[in-house]
């Protein structure tokens, strides 16, 4: 059985993540010189914190021949920092 106050929170998260005023950023990184994973990750990690904290990101293609990385996270705009795109 549900908790009454349970089902009241939860349902209260949900209509906070309904109603919130998000933002999708693109961004083009560039990954010469960088040739294994950790340092593609903190170089990702590096460009999202120049907006502010993402709810999430993921990377959305790999450009080998003009060796560049596309992210797309997600912002709260209240939160956004930074140029956006």
């Amino acid at each position: 059985m549900v908790n009454k106050g349970e089902f009241i929170v939860e349902a209260i998260i949900i209509l906070e993540l309904l109603i919130m005023d998000t933002q999708l950023i693109n961004l083009e990184i560039d990954i010469r010189d960088q040739c294994t994973v950790e340092p593609i990750y903190q170089k990702i990690l590096k460009e999202l914190k120049k907006y502010g904290r993402p709810l999430s990101w993921i990377v959305s293609g790999v450009a080998k021949d003009c060796q560049k990385i596309y992210v797309q996270a997600t912002f709260l705009n209240s939160e956004l920092t930074g140029a956006r795109s």
